[in-house]
């Protein structure tokens, strides 16, 4: 009886110390966040190291981006090339699934790097993530000790602030932005806006997120073409949300219209389900912006974006979806923001496009 007790204590000594083994020391890094015009632009650690591993994991777009900054973070990192977080995610992108998610990957892990939540991700990287998530925390919290990340953080902090103090400029000289976002989307001007801003970020990109953007490291503040894109950014997370929430109705009907496009245009490229939600996402979204906002730019610029997305796209989808718009636009009064008319009105009408 003794010799069994004794077993079992054993075993349940090595079953917590196992358990204390997993628990993940807490980061303490505080962000950096000031506010201009409805825009809370901020320096998140979390999205500074994520972009910080995919640089030393030499993926694309990150690990080509070559300034000061990046060849300072390839020296003070250089020891941690091959860390079991750069291996990962050289592993993942092969497919290049990480790619479509590393933009939201970052606000699914916790402000002190030990917990991982896949609420904010869309349906299908949810599935996606599903089996890298617990290894992803573990190897990331693990690489921002072992690289003492936040002394790393702490020493350019001038230079993150600077970054910021950018983005505050940009935001002010275009001040337009969010109200004409907020007007759009939720008919009020309210909504805050995150900007999350990094010395790796060479370009606006939207995420999945809703109501957040990345921004670009060297905006030009007073380039009409930028404010279009950083406008239709805020408008594409909304747009994407309410697509994948309604991906049921609209899978079959937006595969079948870029399928139809492809071919009217010899593409003979395969289309991932992920890309088409992507794709059909981006579509709306810059159609949609240039029927909101062309008013704001001259007529030689709505010119030319109008060309661009034709061109872009392959198709002329204006004359389709401009009276779906004009629906929302003249009735204020039916639709009360633009997640009860993409419900109520949109996803039907996207169901009917036809190219032929």
């Amino acid at each position: 009886m003794k010799k069994t007790l004794l077993i079992l204590s054993a075993f349940l000594c090595l079953f917590t110390s196992c358990q204390k083994k997993q628990e993940l020391k807490p980061v303490h890094i505080k962000p950096i966040t000031i506010e201009q015009d409805g825009a809370i632009i901020t320096s998140d650690p979390r999205f500074e190291l994520l972009l910080i591993a995919t640089n030393l994991a030499e993926f694309y777009p990150f690990g080509n981006y070559t300034t000061e900054y990046a060849s300072t973070i390839q020296t003070f990192f250089k020891n941690h090339k091959t860390h079991p977080l750069i291996k990962q995610i050289k592993k993942m992108t092969k497919k290049d699934t990480f790619y479509l998610d590393y933009l939201m990957v970052f606000n699914c892990i916790s402000e002190d790097f030990t917990s991982f939540s896949d609420k904010t991700l869309h349906n299908s990287a949810k599935k996606y993530w599903k089996k890298h998530q617990e290894k992803f925390i573990q190897n990331f919290n693990a690489f921002a000790h072992d690289t003492h990340f936040d002394k790393f953080y702490l020493a350019y902090e001038h230079q993150l602030k600077h970054q910021l103090f950018k983005a505050q400029e940009y935001f002010y000289v275009n001040s337009s932005i969010i109200p004409t976002t907020n007007s759009i989307l939720y008919k009020n001007n309210n909504q805050k806006h995150i900007v999350y801003c990094s010395n790796l970020s060479f370009q606006d990109a939207p995420t999945t997120i809703p109501n957040t953007i990345i921004f670009q490291t060297d905006p030009n503040t007073k380039n009409p073409y930028n404010k279009f894109f950083t406008q239709t950014n805020f408008v594409y997370n909304s747009v994407f949300t309410l697509i994948d929430n309604n991906w049921d109705q609209l899978k079959e009907p937006i595969t079948k219209l870029i399928k139809t496009l492809f071919e009217q245009n010899q593409i003979t490229t395969k289309i991932e389900e992920t890309h088409t939600i992507f794709f059909s996402s981006e579509l709306i979204s810059l159609y949609m912006t240039y029927h909101f906002t062309s008013n704001e730019y001259s007529e030689d610029v709505q010119k030319e974006v109008l060309e661009y997305l034709n061109k872009y796209y392959l198709y002329d989808f204006y004359p389709i979806l401009q009276p779906m718009f004009q629906e929302y636009e003249q009735n204020p009064e039916k639709y009360a923001n633009f997640e009860d008319f993409f419900n109520n009105y949109l996803v039907n009408k996207i169901k009917n496009i036809s190219l032929n």
